[in-house]
């Protein structure tokens, strides 16, 4: 039996985006954000990880085979489209924290953000590596 790769990496990341969800807004309610240590880094990486689940299902083949294939020829525009969505969403964080909070944090938001986009970063790297653990052959 051949296995859809694509399907099972679309239907993944849409459950992994319903987990970060609820996470999010459970976090948010219960201020795990402020008090949990590093809470915020735990939902970066497993933001990264989704992003690079759902990147892959759109432009990656359905078999493994194809999906090794085009890995090697879309790398880039996986990895652009994962810098995209990171740098997007720290955009929204520093949005929501000047703009929507007033809150004056241009020097530590750097750090955070800093932080963030390599969290992210490491997430996605977590992903290729998760993917090529579940499809080897």
């Amino acid at each position: 039996m051949c296995v859809n790769i694509s399907i099972s990496l679309l239907r993944l990341s849409v459950f992994v985006l319903l987990g970060i969800t609820i996470i999010h807004a459970s976090a948010t309610g219960l201020y795990w954000y402020w008090s949990v240590s590093h809470f915020d880094t735990i939902m970066h990486v497993l933001g990264g990880f989704w992003a690079f689940l759902f990147l892959s299902s759109l432009f990656l083949g359905n078999t493994i085979q194809e999906y090794r294939q085009l890995f090697a020829k879309k790398k880039w525009i996986i990895f652009i489209g994962i810098i995209m969505i990171v740098f997007g969403w720290e955009m929204i964080e520093w949005f929501f924290d000047t703009v929507v909070y007033r809150q004056n944090i241009w020097q530590p938001h750097m750090a955070d953000s800093v932080k963030d986009v390599i969290a992210g970063l490491l997430g996605a790297f977590w992903a290729y590596l998760f993917i090529q653990y579940k499809f080897k052959k």
